[in-house]
């Protein structure tokens, strides 16, 4: 399994990247921002999953998401946040998400989380 992250703190990235590969999950790359990422899925092989940071610089996970959806990048997105109200968790796995962490970050709850995740095929964005 292949994953890449989307976070502008670099220790907050690092932390989860250790986390993710604790789970057997192979980091291929991180990014700082939605723009990043955008090209990074654009010009390399698909990923099995990407966990992507709500609130960053340049372009958000949001407009990152919808940018995703809009040119049908089949994909398991698993969102990150300090924010974590149920109305915004439950607005994500309606538009498509598979799945969304609360910073800090448990060991524990993210593998759960990133299980549950891989266990669900990749959205296709109808």
């Amino acid at each position: 399994m292949k994953a890449v992250i989307c976070d502008d703190n670099k220790s907050e990235a690092t932390r989860l990247a250790r986390i993710v590969e604790s789970g057997n999950i192979h980091v291929v790359h991180t990014c700082e921002n939605g723009r990043e990422l955008l090209k990074y899925l654009r010009g390399n092989e698909p990923v099995d999953l990407i966990l992507l940071d709500i609130v960053m610089p340049v372009l958000d996970g949001y407009a990152a998401f919808h940018e995703i959806r809009e040119h049908r990048i089949p994909a398991r997105i698993v969102f990150v946040s300090i924010e974590n109200s149920s109305q915004l968790v439950e607005n994500v796995i309606k538009l498509g998400a598979r799945g969304f962490i609360t910073k800090p970050f448990d060991r524990e709850r993210v593998l759960e989380s990133l299980k549950k995740a891989l266990a669900q095929p990749p959205a296709t964005w109808q």
